[in-house]
């Protein structure tokens, strides 16, 4: 889940908790580290506190322009994070399982959900 600032349906970092649903289907350590890669794109391409800050106090002098700013460099950082996902879900030992990581957001939070087939199913 979310853990760093939302911008416009995008977070700037996310939990690296390793969830116990996860046991079995994704060891830890693969989990941490693609977690660390997409905390890393979210650090090159979301906004920085100063440039939130800043913003957000420009935005009665300039009729929320400043706001616009924000969100469209969490829209460019949200495509950077879908292609890191893409890269991670070509993985062969997520794409060889069927799993799947996937950026879901709308305008006021966002999550990495990580699906992948039922043990049993067929």
């Amino acid at each position: 889940h979310a853990v760093g600032r939302n911008c416009c349906g995008i977070s700037s970092k996310y939990d690296t908790r390793y969830p116990d649903e996860l046991e079995g289907v994704i060891g830890e350590d693969d989990f941490r580290k693609a977690l660390a890669q997409i905390n890393h794109t979210l650090d090159d391409y979301s906004s920085t506190p100063l440039s939130y800050a800043v913003a957000w106090a420009c935005a009665p002098f300039t009729a929320c322009v400043s706001l616009f700013c924000l969100c469209s460099r969490a829209s460019q950082a949200g495509e950077f994070l879908r292609d890191q996902l893409h890269i991670i879900n070509r993985k062969p030992l997520y794409e060889k399982n069927g799993i799947v990581w996937d950026l879901v957001s709308s305008n006021w939070d966002s999550h990495i959900e990580i699906r992948f087939p039922q043990a049993g199913a067929h």
